[in-house]
């Protein structure tokens, strides 16, 4: 992998095991990209889940599909790029409890880029400090 981005560190007011859960499982994950179309904070399309993928396709990046590749409770889920993807790359949620409902969480961003490393590397940090800001306000326990 050429690229790698670490998001900013959130707080979410929610207890750890909560947090795991939603993420651990793919198909929590419609609800988030359908509030982001909604907030038309990132636009999502053609959102499709199973429990351990989910595809979409974002204007700019094309279609996208991410497949767990490990869990470890409660502290990460590790997605992959399937080979739908138009590059190689994994994205990591870790999550670290402070104190009870005090849970924080940062994404981390590998891609094997290549040639278009320079064109997409900026708007790949944007939105992943985006997402981990947005993700930290979510209503976990409601959602899932």
């Amino acid at each position: 992998m050429d690229t790698k981005i670490v998001s900013e560190i959130k707080k979410i007011e929610c207890d750890i095991a909560s947090v795991y859960k939603f993420y651990s499982d793919c198909n929590h994950l419609g609800n988030v990209a359908r509030t982001m179309s909604a907030q038309r904070s990132m636009e999502i399309n053609d959102f499709q889940s199973t429990a351990d993928t989910f595809a979409f396709a974002m204007p700019g990046f094309g279609n996208m599909e991410l497949r767990i590749e490990e869990r470890v409770e409660p502290t990460l889920v590790k997605f992959a790029g399937s080979e739908m993807s138009p590059f190689k790359f994994q994205l990591y949620v870790q999550l670290q409890e402070h104190a009870p409902y005090d849970t924080r969480m940062h994404l981390t961003f590998e891609a094997k880029l290549g040639a278009i490393r320079m064109m997409l590397k900026g708007k790949m940090e944007k939105m992943i400090n985006q997402m981990v800001t947005q993700l930290a306000v979510l209503p976990y326990p409601s959602m899932i």
